[in-house]
């Protein structure tokens, strides 16, 4: 069975990969990376590192392999089974906690609003605003309020950190319409010991749906969000920060 994808964010030897079907992929499963040079199909292999059955996989190219670039096409071949929606890959757990920013006051947000959770936010780059939704974004549901960073930066980083180790984070973004547009962006998840253990990135586009992105693995205690609207001298994306609808979080 041939299983289609693309690469959307690399890390060294590390590459994020969206699936264009809806299945699990055992650990170590084979995959080839595809890139067109010069009228040529360059082939890097890699192995599967991570699947979280939600049309996204972790991996790892082989020693010697060409460094992959984002948009590269991925192929896989193994005998893939289909999973059930939402599936991780990991024991579920009804530990599950969500979060959005509805009941804040629009203007700065404190970054220990949450603390008594276990979770603290704190901005690395940009102002840390709490806003109201913008006629020019789509959320779902009855939401009023995201979080973005704001201050002008056109480059910005937000942690998230957790009092206790977690299995799965998934953070929710906004769609667009009228031309709205979100910028490029990449989410890392880290264990204890500093080690990226799952991450993803979408590149600068108008999504017309809000989508949430998980990150599954053993021991999370950080995630990182960065985003990067520069283009040229000026800014692409209407909101140089990704605006953030409400984040789940399962121990």
């Amino acid at each position: 069975m041939e299983i289609t994808g693309r690469v959307t964010a690399v890390q060294g030897d590390q590459v994020s990969v969206q699936l264009d079907a809806d299945v699990f992929m055992a650990v170590g499963s084979y995959m080839e990376v595809l890139r067109l040079e010069n009228d040529n199909i360059v082939i890097m292999a890699g192995r599967i590192t991570l699947s979280s059955g939600s049309r996204s996989i972790l991996g790892k190219m082989d020693a010697g392999a060409a460094k992959p670039q984002a948009g590269n096409s991925v192929r896989l071949i193994a005998g893939a089974s289909k999973s059930a929606p939402g599936s991780t890959g990991i024991n579920p757990s009804p530990n599950k906690t969500t979060f959005n920013f509805d009941a804040l006051n629009p203007g700065k947000f404190a970054t220990d609003t949450f603390i008594s959770q276990g979770v603290r936010f704190a901005r690395e780059k940009g102002e840390a605003l709490i806003m109201d939704v913008e006629p020019n974004m789509v959320v779902a549901g009855d939401h009023r309020h995201v979080l973005l960073l704001g201050g002008g930066e056109r480059v910005t980083a937000l942690t998230v950190q957790f009092d206790q180790p977690l299995q799965r984070v998934s953070i929710t973004r906004i769609g667009t319409r009228g031309g709205a547009s979100v910028p490029t962006r990449t989410l890392k998840a880290f264990d204890s010991r500093g080690q990226v253990v799952s991450f993803t990135g979408e590149t600068h586009w108008l999504p017309k749906e809000p989508k949430a992105f998980s990150l599954t693995g053993q021991g999370i205690v950080k995630i990182l969000l960065e985003t990067d609207n520069r283009f040229g001298n000026g800014a692409w994306a209407t909101w140089s920060s990704l605006p953030l609808v409400e984040m789940e979080i399962q121990r």
